[in-house]
């Protein structure tokens, strides 16, 4: 492809944000533009990345020149550790080859890389000065992946990914066939508000990140939160029943969610 500007490189990552319709986007538009295009060249990395474990894509993708461009703009713009990206492309390699958790010491292990090491990069895009902002971003990021698990629980069991702990399977009594089946008896009910819990304490932690980052981004961090909150809210009204559809959030629930970050 030759050279590219900056400024079409990060139009491009904006569109691959854009596209994916993620949660991320609502957050990110309450950022400074500076920064707003920074974290679409993050985002765009690890949606690039995500996909070609799910698909078993052409990892070249991740070095597609106009990514190459933004990302390392951004790096260098905001003194990011490239350790965290290479963080995130071994979340990316865990998902090809574990596909089961015994406890869940190694989800979480497995949630650092695939979010908590996402939430560090942004981190330094916020800006930040009190060292104790990395131990928080981290603690954020487990707690939307934990999310994130909870809600596709049937279709990652369906791809013979089951991300729930053994030993939590086995305590609450639920056979790895009644998630690919959705069957909603009440020990599943109770597996899962197991797990909304847990991913509720880790969101709770994470949210004494907000007043460490500089005070013009804390509004994005507070609506990450905020719509991963509330995503756990609307899975608990449900009664946990996450396999007769994937559960999100409306635009007017979005919207409800940055009115009150702004606030």
């Amino acid at each position: 492809m030759g050279s590219v500007s900056l400024t079409a490189a990060y139009a491009w990552c904006r569109q691959v944000t854009e596209r994916a319709g993620s949660n991320f986007d609502v957050a990110m538009r309450l950022l400074p533009a500076e920064k707003r295009r920074s974290l679409h060249a993050i985002y765009a990395y690890c949606r690039i990345a995500d996909d070609i474990a799910d698909t078993g894509g052409d990892p070249s993708l991740l070095h597609d020149p106009r990514l190459d461009a933004a990302l390392d703009d951004t790096v260098a713009k905001y003194s990011i550790p490239w350790k965290y990206f290479d963080e995130i492309v071994e979340g990316t390699r865990m998902d090809l080859r574990i596909r089961r958790y015994e406890t869940f010491d190694p989800l979480r292990r497995y949630c650092y890389h695939v979010a908590g090491a996402v939430g560090l990069a942004c981190l330094h895009v916020f800006g930040f000065e009190d060292r104790a902002a990395i131990h928080h971003a981290e603690e954020l990021g487990i707690g939307m992946q934990l999310t994130n698990i909870l809600r596709d629980v049937k279709e990652d069991a369906e791809r013979d990914r089951i991300y729930i702990p053994q030993e939590d399977l086995t305590r609450f009594g639920v056979d790895e066939r009644d998630l690919v089946a959705g069957k909603l008896t009440e020990d599943m009910r109770d597996l899962l508000r197991h797990q909304a819990t847990r991913a509720r304490l880790w969101l709770g932690k994470g949210r004494r990140l907000l007043p460490l980052v500089e005070k013009k981004s804390r509004r994005c961090p507070a609506a990450i939160a905020g719509v991963y909150e509330a995503l756990l809210d609307r899975i608990e009204a449900s009664n946990f029943d996450v396999f007769r559809r994937r559960i999100k959030l409306s635009a007017a629930q979005k919207l409800k969610v940055v009115a009150a970050a702004l606030r």
